[in-house]
């Protein structure tokens, strides 16, 4: 499918899902079928068609549809909803800083922001979620574990570490790459990026602040996702061991610590 359908595919289907109809709006009163999601009108198409090749196809576009959302929902999560602030203030448990690193570790094990498995009971009720992504800031970490299960696809997709999460006074520090595919049903790649995460620990071992950095702007990230044609932006991050290959101890930028990326 070229860019340009893509995006105007994306656009019907937001509109569509949200009971918003694109033009001039009928004053006639709407029907249960015309008021239902995108894939709920599909699948109710589907039943109605007796040849077993088109009602397969519906059926095909209606899965696409449910895909679509949820992919919109990950990447809009506050416009669609998905936003919320917890009313729970007081932390439930008490943790030791190696005990919430354990966690941490396990979450990067797991691929977590390709899945969604996070450690839940190590981050604070309102802990502060922050990156690149113009969607954020969130201050719920069931918000944002929701938020990444449907973002990418999970079967293409990679999570690695670069090098051992580690402890830095009250913070714990990962970097890492991400590859893969988005959770849209054509399924584009994403440019390879590395990032940087701070976590921010309280007196009681939990994750109050979960902050990003990133190795291209998230508009290069996406865009290129999205319309890979253009070539815009920042090369690729190269392969683990290119950048294991290019690692300077002791410098504190991104850039600056995996040199590669610069090349």
């Amino acid at each position: 499918m070229p860019a340009r359908r893509r995006l105007a595919a994306l656009a019907l289907l937001f509109q569509t899902s949200c009971g918003l109809a694109p033009g001039r709006q009928s004053t006639r009163p709407r029907t249960r079928l015309a008021a239902a999601p995108l894939a709920d009108q599909l699948e109710a198409k589907a039943e109605s068609l007796k040849c077993p090749f088109f009602r397969r196809r519906f059926l095909d576009a209606a899965d696409a549809a449910r895909q679509s959302m949820a992919w919109l929902a990950a990447r809009h999560k506050s416009i669609l909803g998905f936003m919320y602030t917890p009313s729970i203030e007081a932390p439930s448990h008490a943790w030791t800083r190696e005990e919430t690193l354990k966690a941490i570790k396990t979450d990067f094990m797991n691929r977590y922001y390709v899945t969604g498995k996070l450690s839940l009971d190590h981050y604070h009720p309102r802990c502060f979620f922050d990156s690149p992504d113009p969607d954020m800031p969130v201050r719920s970490p069931e918000v944002f574990a929701s938020a990444l299960k449907g973002l990418f696809d999970r079967r293409s997709s990679s999570l690695e570490l670069l090098e051992e999460p580690r402890l830095m006074g009250n913070a714990i520090v990962a970097e890492w790459r991400l590859a893969g595919r988005l959770g849209l049903p054509w399924k584009p790649s994403i440019k390879p990026f590395v990032g940087r995460t701070t976590f921010t620990l309280d007196d009681h071992g939990l994750v109050t602040r979960h902050v990003e950095e990133w190795s291209l702007p998230a508009w290069d990230a996406f865009l290129a996702a999205l319309v890979p044609s253009l070539h815009l932006g920042a090369a690729p991050a190269p392969s683990i061991p290119e950048l294991l290959a290019s690692r300077v101890e002791g410098a504190t930028a991104l850039r600056e610590r995996w040199p590669a990326l610069t090349r």
